[in-house]
């Protein structure tokens, strides 16, 4: 993934010099497009030889069985860290990077004061700290999604 978001700031570079505006906002879509597809084909293995593939970080039963139990949700909470990782990097791309890290620090906050919270009224599990993380991503590749967008829009006319 990460090498598909260095090319995305290269690219975003690159497009700026020409002042391509098109290209500029087709290419996260594409950067996107093409990391998921590959996710999808790894995940869709890993899940396939799912006691194997744990079996290569552990050869306790018990921790392969649960592990392998909650693969599939861990793969499709996962699924939301490449929305993420395009966006951001294309922020930084365009010399947003400092926006980047603030709004990421303040998503963050939140969705730790939600933790908290939910640790404290006992309704904290696996489940909803992995669809937490999901949402954090998402809200996070929104924010930073629309703040590409006005300075594409304002730098390029």
């Amino acid at each position: 993934m990460f090498m598909y978001c260095n090319g995305v700031i290269v690219l975003t570079g690159e497009y700026m010099a020409e002042k391509n505006k098109n290209k500029l906002l087709n290419l996260p879509f594409i950067a996107l497009t093409i990391i998921l597809i590959i996710y999808l084909i790894i995940a869709a293995i890993l899940y396939i030889i799912r006691p194997l593939s744990i079996a290569f970080f552990t050869n306790k039963p018990e921790i392969i069985e649960r592990a392998s139990s909650i693969l599939l949700l861990v793969l499709f909470t996962s699924i939301a860290q490449p929305f993420f990782e395009v966006a951001k990097f294309n922020l930084q791309a365009v010399g947003k990077e400092k926006i980047a890290l603030v709004i990421t620090g303040v998503v963050n906050l939140l969705i730790f004061g939600v933790l908290i919270y939910l640790k404290q009224s006992s309704e904290l599990n696996l489940k909803t700290i992995l669809l937490l993380l999901s949402c954090n991503y998402l809200v996070l590749y929104i924010i930073f999604t629309l703040f590409y967008r006005l300075e594409i829009n304002k730098t390029i006319h």
